[in-house]
């Protein structure tokens, strides 16, 4: 049981981009408790003493929120049963807020000009939570033990997190290496998280890592003006490309998306740079979630691109059977056992999704919709259309303008 709540515990930080770090003989992963922060300013730590410290200092049945000297914030127990092996566990770190340089004035003094503004870029990469944060861990590790029997403690200036590098075995060029690197691997490691979620049609997630991505500065490389921010966008919608080739999505669709943003970010303003970033996640996953066939086999796949791309064409069994050199009778087999609707329903839903879109984009009638989707019979395509939507294609365009006039209001209430 307890090794199923940790387990919990690491996939709920995992979400805010925290980790949770073992406090455990012999200390061998506390030296990334802080993301490599004391290794990179002190490569001289103790880390078998600040072990020793940090088990003798918690308290069962207490989880202690506590600063360090960077006023990192982190939150530190024992899980129930572990009191007699000697063993603990460190959640952050997170910061409240984050840093100005004037908070951190110490770095400069006793560091330097160049390695305290690493410190910096290393602050402004940690996340940022308020108390509604320090509740969800209370809660989370709360799960681990009887209720009532876990209580909360707050020290600012927590002593095992006291921290200043000796002067005697400080090196400001392996400090700088060594948190640059720490830095690099945390955003390299974020970047994939993002990657994958939009790979995977997860706007949800992509979208929170997207916003964790936002206290990276790159070193300053896409700051200052448009074309700096226009680069850093050609560069996601290329990952964004590349991250959904390999899930079963046709080059052809892959490209328009791909090459309809390209113009967007040619032609944008320096304010419109996150609602791009939102919309292009949003789009992604969506062609996700739209056009992805990973799990079909060639010849339904190609079937499905071939519908999709003949839509306002003559399309029948016998047809689209021709197209993929197969016979009739196994690709209508195949296309229902794979599918779980047959050719004709998959081919007319296609066309009046299609059609509606138009719609809703354009002021096109009803007839001509219907024609440029190879539907010639208006009331065939009545009947199709409230088979999809379950009402009129007249309704459906009302409904639908009806509800960007009330998103319009929102956003100028």
């Amino acid at each position: 049981m307890l090794i199923d709540a940790m387990t919990a515990l690491r996939k709920l930080m995992a979400v805010y981009n925290v980790q949770v770090t073992p406090v455990k003989p012999p200390f061998a992963e506390l030296k990334q408790f802080d993301l490599g922060l004391r290794a990179g300013l002190a490569p001289g730590f103790d880390w078998q003493k600040f072990g020793e410290d940090l088990l003798s200092d918690i308290r069962p049945g207490t989880l202690t929120y506590g600063e360090d000297s960077f006023q990192m914030v982190y939150a530190v127990f024992c899980p129930p049963g572990e009191e007699s092996n000697g063993e603990g566990c460190i959640i952050g770190p997170w910061q409240r807020e984050v840093k100005t340089a004037e908070q951190l004035f110490w770095t400069e003094k006793e560091l330097g000009s160049q390695t305290a503004a690493i410190v910096r870029e290393y602050c402004s990469n940690i996340p940022s939570a308020g108390v509604e944060f320090e509740q969800v861990i209370l809660t989370a590790v709360g799960m681990m033990f009887p209720e009532g029997e876990l209580k909360a403690v707050y020290e600012n200036h927590y002593l095992p997190f006291y921290f200043r590098p000796d002067q005697k075995y400080f090196n400001e060029p392996m400090a700088r290496q060594e948190i640059s690197f720490v830095m690099l691997e945390q955003r390299y490691r974020t970047e994939n998280q993002l990657l994958d979620a939009v790979a995977a049609g997860d706007e949800e997630t992509a979208e929170k890592i997207s916003q964790q991505m936002n206290r990276y500065n790159y070193g300053g490389r896409f700051q200052g003006d448009v074309m700096a921010v226009r680069h850093k966008l050609i560069i996601l919608n290329t990952l964004f490309r590349k991250s959904i080739e390999h899930c079963g999505i046709h080059p052809y669709y892959i490209d328009e998306i791909s090459a309809r943003f390209a113009v967007r970010i040619q032609n944008m303003t320096l304010e419109e740079d996150r609602e791009l970033i939102q919309e292009m996640i949003r789009e992604y996953c969506a062609y996700v979630t739209k056009y992805s066939l990973e799990n079909y086999s060639s010849v339904v796949q190609n079937a499905i691109h071939q519908i999709c791309f003949h839509l306002n064409g003559t399309l029948s069994l016998k047809r689209l059977a021709e197209l993929c050199h197969i016979s009739p009778n196994y690709l209508s087999n195949l296309f229902k056992q794979e599918t779980g609707v047959t050719v004709t329903d998959y081919i007319n839903t296609q066309r009046i999704q299609l059609a509606a879109k138009r719609l809703c984009t354009s002021n096109i009638s009803i007839a001509d919709a219907a024609e440029e989707v190879g539907i010639l019979d208006v009331n065939y395509f009545t009947k199709l259309f409230k088979k999809v939507f379950g009402i009129t294609p007249t309704s459906y365009r009302k409904e639908n303008a009806s509800r960007k006039r009330e998103k319009r209001a929102d956003q100028n209430a």
